[in-house]
């Protein structure tokens, strides 16, 4: 689920049910990202 904090707000629902489903790993879930965003939220 730590790969999904770069999707963008329309894509990270229908990447997190992906993720859930089929047990994804990280590299899997970035490779999937379509419309990248930046992680500003991170400690």
């Amino acid at each position: 689920m730590i790969g999904l904090r770069f999707a963008s707000d329309d894509e990270v629902v229908e990447l997190a049910k992906q993720a859930l489903e089929e047990n994804l790993s990280r590299k899997q879930i970035k490779e999937r990202i379509k419309s990248w965003r930046a992680d500003y939220w991170r400690v």
